[in-house]
């Protein structure tokens, strides 16, 4: 018995480096495999190369949960049906828009689509956006090309109403900066705080409703601090640094 014993354990070991060599040899020739295929020069007429204008990925359910196209396609089920472009569209089980990569398209802001053509800056706009639960737009961050060169990058967060909190690069005015905005209704967009560099003057406002600088720190090109304050119609009244430039 214990010999049969040990030649039951010595055959279970050959058995495991046999199986062990097989695995070892099976990695090695995917990994050939997929050297070789890596290494293979793809044309665009291959089989390799998929063509095709639009995907849906459904779930369980049936339901869109991924729309990606050049524009994205329409499917039955999304809420939104006004405007399409290049970019991959996440939904939820409801059909709302949640999470928007690629190109960008009119905000919708309580429920309401707005046209991309009424956005501040005006050009190719590809980047992420993020939207709540009923579609709405509430953050994300891009790049707008201007057909001329440059443009404007912002990264923003938006409240149900609007945009909240932003900051952005903006090459046509040698802009970089940030702004905290009141709530105000749809449609009106007033900064509260301003923080920026432009043309190599840094500053800090502080603004009013009716978009008068109040108070103003700001640096100029000699290095000389400044502490203005203003009245409700823009008229500096005092520069409280004025007394201590040297």
């Amino acid at each position: 018995m214990a010999d049969l014993e040990r030649r039951v354990q010595a055959a279970e070991h050959q058995l495991k480096t046999l199986r062990s060599v097989c695995i070892g040899e099976f990695v090695l020739l995917v990994a050939v495999a997929a050297a070789f295929l890596a290494s293979r020069p793809v044309q665009a007429g291959s089989p390799d190369v998929l063509h095709a204008r639009g995907l849906v990925i459904e779930d369980s359910a049936g339901r869109a949960r991924i729309v990606l196209g050049a524009p994205f396609p329409q499917v039955a089920g999304r809420k939104r049906q006004d405007e399409g472009s290049v970019a991959m569209v996440f939904l939820n089980e409801d059909g709302a828009d949640r999470l928007l990569v690629g190109e960008g398209i009119g905000a919708q802001i309580e429920g309401k689509a707005h046209p991309q053509q009424q956005r501040s800056t005006n050009g190719s706009a590809y980047g992420v956006t993020i939207m709540d639960g009923h579609g709405n737009e509430r953050g994300g961050f891009g790049f707008t090309a201007l057909a001329g060169g440059g443009g404007r990058g912002i990264i923003a967060l938006d409240r149900p109403v609007g945009d909240a909190w932003g900051a952005w690069v903006d090459d046509r005015n040698d802009l970089t900066g940030m702004t905290f905005n009141y709530s105000m209704p749809i449609g009106e967009y007033q900064p509260a705080i301003e923080i920026a560099v432009q043309k190599g003057r840094p500053f800090l406002h502080l603004k009013d409703h009716q978009d008068y600088a109040r108070a103003e720190i700001s640096l100029a090109a000699d290095g000389k601090p400044a502490l203005t304050v203003s009245d409700g119609k823009g008229k500096q009244l005092d520069d409280l640094f004025a007394g201590a430039h040297h």
